[in-house]
C-alpha cells in the first residue's frame, strides 16, 4: 500500500510501516503549520486515519511509529525510517521546516 507522499488532515505522510500483527499499518506526518506539527496514525485501508497520537518533535514520532507498529523501538529500526523519509519527495519541505525551528 503506497501512503508516502500522501496527504491526509493537511499532514503531508512521510514513512509507513506495516503493523506486526498484520492489522494495517502506522503512518508518520507532518505539517509545520500545526503547534503539534507531527503525527502518527493507523490505518486499515489506506484512505481512513484514526488514533492520533500527536507530537512536538520528530525524534518523538519516530520513536511512536516504531512502537506502535513494531512493539519495540530500536536504533536499526530507527534509522530505516530516516532512510525511508529520505526517499519522500517532500523531503526538501521537510528540511525547510526543520531548518525553520517547526520540526
Amino acid at each position: 500500500m503506497q501512503l508516502v507522499g500522501k496527504i491526509n488532515a493537511g499532514r503531508r505522510i512521510h514513512s509507513s510501516r506495516r503493523r506486526s500483527d498484520g492489522e494495517g499499518h502506522v503512518v508518520l506526518a507532518h505539517n509545520a503549520d500545526n503547534c503539534q506539527p507531527w503525527v502518527t496514525w493507523r490505518t486499515v485501508d489506506g484512505t481512513s486515519f484514526f488514533w492520533g497520537h500527536y507530537h512536538s518533535s520528530a525524534t518523538a514520532a519516530i520513536n511512536d511509529l516504531l512502537e506502535r507498529a513494531d512493539g519495540v523501538t530500536n536504533s536499526d529500526s530507527f534509522s530505516e525510517v530516516l532512510e525511508e523519509m529520505l526517499t519522500d519527495e517532500g523531503l526538501n519541505r521537510l528540511l525547510a521546516d526543520i531548518e525553520k525551528g517547526g520540526a
